[in-house]
């Protein structure tokens, strides 16, 4: 019996994946050991929990955690914390694991939500890939085909994709 993960997930991309998913989020060294690791580790596993979640914030963005309190600059949406904030992130991860959103859209719920205290982004883009590499086959094609020199792509619904990813 084999280990149940996505071999995808192992494959050279992932830390371009990362060195772009930083770079957005404003780190332009290069990715660490342990940040690659943490994206393939979370990249790999199929059957997605909120610990699987916590653990990634922990390796990417050390010190982070849930927040105890809702944001003051959420615009639309501004949850209770705590025991809230990892029900509303389970949802999240239904919703992704069940596929009865889209990525995108997830990844937009996401974002409003801002569960953790510092590697968000990160973490939410972590999570529209671990999506997206479960997609249809045609999906997963044109992600094959996704451009990660060009940082405004990895999230933008609207990218050309040019290049190859896995």
């Amino acid at each position: 019996m084999g280990l149940d993960i996505h071999t995808a997930a192992l494959g050279g991309w992932v830390p371009d994946f990362v060195r772009v998913s930083n770079r957005m989020a404003g780190i332009t060294r290069d990715p660490t050991v342990a940040e690659i690791s943490a994206h393939r580790g979370l990249l790999a596993v199929n059957a997605l929990r909120v610990e699987n979640l916590e653990l990634f914030i922990r390796h990417i963005a050390p010190g982070a955690g849930l927040r105890d309190a809702p944001e003051a600059e959420a615009q639309e949406y501004t949850p209770a914390a705590g025991d809230d904030l990892r029900s509303d992130l389970a949802t999240i991860i239904e919703a992704a694991q069940t596929r009865s959103a889209s990525p995108s859209r997830l990844h937009r719920i996401y974002r409003r939500l801002r569960p953790f205290t510092d590697g968000n982004g990160r973490c939410g883009r972590a999570l529209w890939m671990w999506q997206m590499m479960r997609e249809t086959p045609e999906q997963l094609a044109a992600l094959a085909r996704l451009d990660l020199s060009d940082a405004r792509h990895p999230l933008n619904a609207d990218a050309v994709p040019r290049s190859s990813l896995m």
